[in-house]
């Protein structure tokens, strides 16, 4: 009795100090990534300001060939917006909150009723090509404890991908 009482406490303690440790966890978690491509800005923005063209370079797609997409009457530019279905990846819904032609663009993600975020893309000339950014921002804060340790690992959860999306723009445009 003695010992299943030592691990009831000690578990107890445990998940005390992962609550107490987790008031100093960021609330938000950034993933950032770049790559420089060797083509004018034109038709990098071409690629991601039209959201018909994503299917052909995110990484996503090609981890669910039978993902389904809802286009919008607007897919390109400021409004414009679309919305994913897979049981692979998850369903979800995005907009371009601002598009600044072959410069930058701003957008809001829902991803299905499990959160929130910001994504964000940049172009600027680079080494006779132009220089890609691609980021994300999103609240970790709930459930405040399970939220911020998740936080933790996204970047090397959704990292890869924005890697392999920047690769897959790279082979379209070059």
């Amino acid at each position: 009795m003695k010992f299943l009482k030592g691990i009831l406490f000690g578990l107890l303690g445990l998940v005390l100090l992962l609550t107490i440790i987790s008031f100093f966890l960021p609330s938000t978690v950034q993933i950032e990534r770049s790559a420089t491509i060797n083509a004018p800005a034109e038709q990098i923005f071409a690629q991601i300001n039209d959201f018909k063209n994503w299917p052909k370079w995110m990484a996503w797609a090609e981890m669910d060939p039978n993902m389904t997409y809802d286009f919008e009457a607007v897919t390109a530019g400021t409004g414009a917006g679309y919305c994913w279905k897979s049981e692979e990846v998850g369903n979800g819904c995005m907009k371009i909150k601002e598009s600044i032609a072959n410069s930058s663009m701003k957008t809001e993600i829902d991803f299905g009723g499990q959160g929130k975020g910001q994504g964000s893309w940049t172009l600027e000339a680079a080494d006779g090509g132009t220089k890609v950014t691609w980021g994300m921002e999103s609240s970790v804060s709930s459930p405040p404890v399970i939220g911020k340790y998740f936080g933790l690992m996204m970047d090397g959860m959704v990292g890869p991908s924005f890697d392999k999306g920047l690769a897959n723009i790279k082979k379209i445009v070059e």
